[in-house]
């Protein structure tokens, strides 16, 4: 069985930047999983730390790149939202409020990390995408 912290690349980027050592140990973890699994492994184990690896290079990247750092901040604000749990109803509202544009790539963040984790997709994932649903068509009434 595997955690359902398998971590976006935004994720990634967020944790990184947030916390380096965290993101450290989080791999490692997730690489004991693959060997403890062995051939029966959730693909999305590999996916995470492929991913921590794409945002580690990206980090680099942006270093010496202000495009890149410019990008590089805006991923890693969406994956700052979802790393500090899913948004409530008024979490959305809010968000929808003041940036839509983000709201509508926190709301695919979260669609990514659903299709990812598939049946092990927590309760608490799927209510805030439906939420999302619910106040977007509200807006649009």
């Amino acid at each position: 069985m595997f955690s359902p912290n398998l971590f976006t690349l935004n994720e990634w980027i967020a944790l990184i930047q947030q916390d380096p050592e965290q993101a450290k140990q989080h791999v490692i973890w997730l690489r004991a999983q693959i060997k403890i699994q062995g051939i029966m492994a959730d693909p999305a184990l590999e996916i995470s730390i492929e991913d921590h690896a794409r945002a580690q290079d990206l980090l680099k990247k942006a270093a010496n790149d202000p495009q890149q750092a410019e990008r590089i901040a805006r991923m890693a604000a969406i994956g700052q939202v979802t790393l500090s749990g899913y948004p409530s109803h008024d979490d959305w509202l809010k968000l929808v409020q003041a940036d839509p544009t983000l709201a509508k790539q926190v709301y695919l963040e979260l669609k990514t990390k659903q299709a990812r984790l598939g049946l092990q997709t927590p309760p608490a994932l799927q209510k805030s995408i439906d939420i999302y649903h619910s106040v977007i068509s509200q807006q649009q009434t």
